[in-house]
């Protein structure tokens, strides 16, 4: 009988535990303005990554609903940072008050954007010619919110590499904000804006080729270099951490003819392998080399768009994949160089694998929109200095 009476209770907390589990909260995190919303974190004060685009909560399970920088605060708050405790379905509980996140953003919003900032590290990093930089969110004197890793060789004013996590269990409901704050120069060694404007750059090739008629041939109206990014805004699920891609040093000049053609389709291609997988990857994204093109005598010029050998403009920028579960990696190489019709050796950092492990494409082979091939990590670190070292068992297979 006692034994009886035993497995009721059991069965009957259980039954209670399993309705208090359903009886958790659920709100989505998006909505049409997003330019000023808070960022959410969890018990642990990491980002909180949704589900299908939604926040689920267990019954009195807590987050942070933070608007983090000391000038900004939470309207109807006034503070930067504010707890919410769940109560039921849509409803938690701030305070002494309970609050519907039904319209989350339509109702909570920062009084600026999140943007985040940028702190420097004494790490080294890219073969002891970087240092470790990080964009995020100082939440409080002994904790920082980090979003981007950066790489940064500042005497050379040269992002190595960047480093971030991709969601692709999520990243199909990530934020669809049309907002982009401008970029901002913070933690760049050189003044990099001027670098991107057309008229600047023609008169840089110009002096470096000796020849403003030459120049005229790789910068004009359909021919120039843009700030390509490193790790890219569509990358990240809240609108807020998508701002914080918008830092200078977080791009690279890129060609817009390559940007727009296969690097754009890097990016979207790393993205739906990682829906069709349902998992998360870290994704590191570098440069390395310097371009070259012919002065008017025919001899190679390295181009760099800031005096005093600084700001480079890359040889190569590459795409590092990587599965922390599994230990497997794929690289992504691309010449960052439209103007060349054919490859040479030095051109060659590793034998392409693209077609061989699922992630070839038929642009790949077009030089006008930036040639394309894969790596294996351990043949690529071999011949990348600068390149994370990084514990790879095997090669990450794609989707084609």
């Amino acid at each position: 009988m006692k034994l009886f009476i035993a497995g009721c209770v059991f069965l009957a907390y259980f039954v209670h535990a399993l309705v208090a589990r359903q009886k958790g909260c659920s709100f989505s995190v998006h909505g049409q303005s997003e330019r000023n919303a808070p960022i959410l974190l969890q018990k642990d004060m990491s980002l909180v990554v949704p589900n299908n685009g939604r926040v689920e909560l267990g019954s009195w399970e807590k987050i942070t609903v933070a608007c983090p920088d000391p000038k900004n605060y939470l309207i109807g708050f006034q503070s930067n940072m504010t707890q919410a405790q769940c109560v039921q379905g849509s409803i938690l509980r701030m305070g002494n008050h309970d609050v519907n996140f039904t319209h989350f953003l339509g109702d909570f919003h920062c009084k600026k954007i999140v943007r985040g900032t940028v702190s420097k590290t004494t790490k080294k990093c890219g073969g002891n010619k970087g240092h470790i930089y990080k964009i995020g969110y100082p939440i409080s004197p002994g904790l920082f919110i980090k979003v981007i890793e950066v790489c940064y060789d500042a005497s050379a004013g040269q992002t190595l590499y960047t480093k971030h996590s991709l969601h692709g269990q999520d990243i199909k409901h990530a934020s669809k904000s049309s907002y982009r704050p401008g970029f901002s120069p913070e933690g760049s060694a050189v003044s990099v804006s001027i670098a991107y404007k057309q008229t600047f750059q023609k008169a840089t090739f110009s002096k470096l080729l000796k020849s403003a008629l030459l120049a005229e041939e790789y910068i004009n109206k359909k021919s120039y270099l843009v700030r390509g990014h490193l790790s890219p805004d569509a990358d990240f699920l809240f609108a807020a951490t998508q701002f914080t891609t918008h830092y200078y040093i977080n791009v690279s000049p890129q060609w817009q003819a390559i940007n727009a053609a296969n690097w754009k389709k890097i990016e979207y291609l790393v993205r739906k392998f990682a829906d069709g997988v349902k998992k998360s990857f870290m994704v590191i994204t570098g440069t390395y080399g310097v371009l070259t093109v012919p002065d008017a005598k025919g001899q190679d010029v390295e181009i760099f768009l800031v005096s005093g050998r600084k700001l480079p403009v890359a040889k190569f920028v590459w795409k590092i994949v990587y599965s922390t579960q599994s230990k497997d990696a794929i690289v992504f190489v691309n010449l960052n160089n439209p103007f060349i019709g054919g490859l040479e050796t030095k051109d060659i950092l590793c034998k392409d694998i693209c077609k061989e492990f699922g992630w070839g494409a038929a642009s790949w082979s077009d030089f006008g929109r930036g040639f394309v091939y894969c790596c294996d990590y351990k043949q690529f670190a071999a011949a990348v200095e600068t390149a994370p070292k990084l514990q790879v068992l095997g090669i990450l297979r794609g989707p084609n």
